[in-house]
C-alpha cells in the first residue's frame, strides 16, 4: 500500500554541524530534491522531476519517477509516483537549504498571504537571508 507524506522542510533543515541520523538526511535529501525540482517549473504544470522513485514494494525497488506540481498561491507541492502510487505534500520549503528560488519571488509570493501567515513567512525569510550571509 502507498504511503502519503505530509511534509513540512523545515523539520528537515537541519545545520551542517549537528548530529543527524544518516537515514534522517538521506530521507530529508529525497523530498529536498523533490521541491529544488519543482520550484525549476511554473506553478500549476504538472511535471516530471527525474526523480527515483524511493519506495520497495515487496522489497523491489519502485521503478517510477516522480512527478510534481508546484502551487505557488498556497505554497505546496503535490508530487506522486505513477508506478506505485506513492505520493505527499510539501509545504514550508522557503528559507531551506532546498530553496533555490530568487530573493524577489518570495517577497511577492508572501503579499498575496493572510497576515498571520506573512508575518510568519517575513520571519522565516529574515532567517533565511541572516543564514546565506554567514
Amino acid at each position: 500500500m502507498p504511503d502519503t507524506w505530509i511534509t513540512k522542510m523545515i523539520h528537515f533543515d537541519y545545520k551542517d554541524d549537528e548530529d543527524i541520523p544518516a537515514r534522517v538526511k538521506k530521507i530529508a535529501g529525497y523530498f529536498g530534491s523533490i521541491v529544488t525540482q519543482s520550484l525549476k517549473n511554473p506553478s500549476g504544470i504538472e511535471s516530471n522531476t527525474g526523480i527515483q522513485c524511493r519506495r520497495r514494494p515487496g522489497r523491489i525497488p519502485c521503478t517510477g519517477v516522480i512527478r510534481s506540481t508546484l502551487f505557488e498561491d498556497v505554497l505546496e507541492i503535490k508530487w506522486y509516483c505513477l508506478v506505485c502510487g506513492d505520493e505527499g505534500r510539501i509545504t514550508e520549503w522557503e528559507g531551506t537549504r532546498w530553496d533555490k528560488s530568487l530573493i524577489f519571488i518570495k517577497i511577492i509570493r508572501m503579499w498575496s498571504m493572510p497576515s498571520g501567515f506573512l508575518i510568519l513567512k517575513v520571519l522565516n525569510l529574515l532567517m533565511w537571508i541572516k543564514k546565506s550571509r554567514n
